[in-house]
């Protein structure tokens, strides 16, 4: 019943924005996911209740650190009342740090192995497949089902999909998660036409990230593609996948060579940055950042405090920013909110689970957990750039599954039998 319940929150975790199919509540938006959290939280704690049961986490696991970095982080986002001067929106940063830390314990005790955490990223992709489909309903047609009324005239113009995610930036970064997502169901499909739906999505994602000219989310997929290259080559099957993306490329070159040309065109114009201007997006992230390191060193490093960033962009800024208050920089949110120990911390645990995965991939010799392992990293090589294109991404319930179901996966002991140095 609790793996059932899990598999929900997974699924409408990936609707994307929480105000589509949700209850207005007024004080929150009840949406399908956070009803879902909501019931699987009670019905575990109703379970230790009547049967008294403990939730025991395996404390020589990988992904010890990971559970207890995020328990580290709730702790002092809440201490961090002490000193905030937004009280609401420190309430809503707490919101969403504690679903993070739901998820971070629930996945890895119900989600024992790799089959369990295989069959989640099957049901993300049914969804990562209907965002596609949405993606190019949007850009052929023009019409946007679940944009803000004021927001669809500008979207129309440049023919730039956001499907349920509200702008493209979001919606980039979802794309570059469908990528290895579709990466990974590829390489574990056992039927040809499935083999192709997933090819189809690979290539689709990749497509629709361009459209959105998102220059952090395009080069996230160039470092995550060469993440890919150096990671894989070593592996027959792997190498064997590449040449067949290479075949399929020259094929579409030979059948018509403007759709590769074009391709390329939008990229390099899409990723030309001009630090001297002194205006434009990349002068408006450049203040962004000067501010932010100016809120945190007149916090003695401690940080503004949990949600409280854009209260200090509103009323403490000395760098000109257009307006803008959101940080747009994933890292420097961490850094700025919550202060130097909460961001070693963060870059530690980046850097724990990525070397963990990594050792998957580096002793065996199975093809789940290599495919598994690829995908994952590949995606947080191509996070690690693509992060800072939205606003904020500590609100992207989403992203705080995926990081649940890797960090589960981190904590998956391999079989002997699966393991080899060679």
């Amino acid at each position: 019943m609790i793996k059932i319940l899990i598999y929900v929150c997974i699924i409408t975790s990936m609707i994307g924005s929480a105000s589509v199919f949700a209850i207005d509540l007024g004080i929150i938006q009840l949406s399908m996911f956070r009803a879902s959290i909501l019931f699987l939280f009670l019905y575990i704690i109703l379970k230790i209740l009547i049967k008294n049961e403990k939730i025991r986490l395996n404390s020589k696991g990988d992904n010890i650190y990971s559970i207890r970095f995020m328990l580290i982080w709730v702790i002092y986002a809440f201490f961090s009342l002490a000193w905030v001067r937004d009280y609401n929106a420190w309430l809503k940063a707490m919101f969403y740090l504690n679903i993070g830390l739901i998820i971070f314990i629930i996945f890895p005790k119900y989600l024992k192995n790799k089959f369990d955490v295989l069959l989640a990223f099957r049901l993300i992709f049914i969804m990562a497949l209907i965002h596609n489909c949405l993606g190019w309903y949007e850009i052929n047609t023009g019409s946007y089902l679940f944009l803000e009324t004021e927001k669809i005239a500008a979207y129309t113009r440049v023919s730039a999909p956001v499907t349920t995610f509200g702008n493209t930036n979001d919606f980039a970064t979802f794309m570059l998660l469908s990528v290895w997502i579709s990466y990974i169901c590829l390489n574990n499909a056992k039927n040809l036409i499935l083999k192709l739906i997933h090819m189809f999505s690979m290539i689709s994602s990749v497509l629709l990230i361009i459209s959105t000219n998102s220059r952090a989310i395009l080069l996230g997929l160039l470092l995550s593609t060469m993440a890919f290259i150096v990671l894989s080559m070593r592996r027959k099957r792997t190498r064997n996948f590449l040449l067949m993306i290479l075949g399929l490329v020259f094929f579409i070159i030979l059948l018509n060579s403007d759709i590769i040309i074009n391709i390329f065109t939008s990229i390099s114009n899409n990723l030309s940055f001009n630090f001297s201007s002194q205006s434009g997006s990349v002068f408006v992230r450049i203040n962004l950042i000067k501010n932010g390191l100016h809120f945190l060193i007149s916090t003695f490093g401690f940080g503004v405090g949990a949600g409280n960033i854009e209260h200090w962009m509103s009323n403490e800024a000395i760098y000109y920013t257009e307006g803008i208050i959101n940080m747009h920089n994933w890292w420097l949110e961490i850094l700025v909110g919550y202060g130097l120990l909460i961001f070693v911390l963060y870059l530690l645990f980046y850097v724990k689970l990525f070397k963990s995965t990594y050792n998957k991939i580096k002793y065996s010799r199975n093809a789940v957990d290599m495919s598994i392992s690829l995908g994952i990293m590949c995606f947080m090589a191509g996070y690690a750039i693509g992060s800072v294109s939205s606003s904020s991404n500590i609100n992207s319930e989403w992203l705080w599954v995926f990081w649940g179901l890797a960090v589960a996966y981190q904590g998956i002991s391999e079989n002997k039998s699966d393991r080899t140095f060679a």
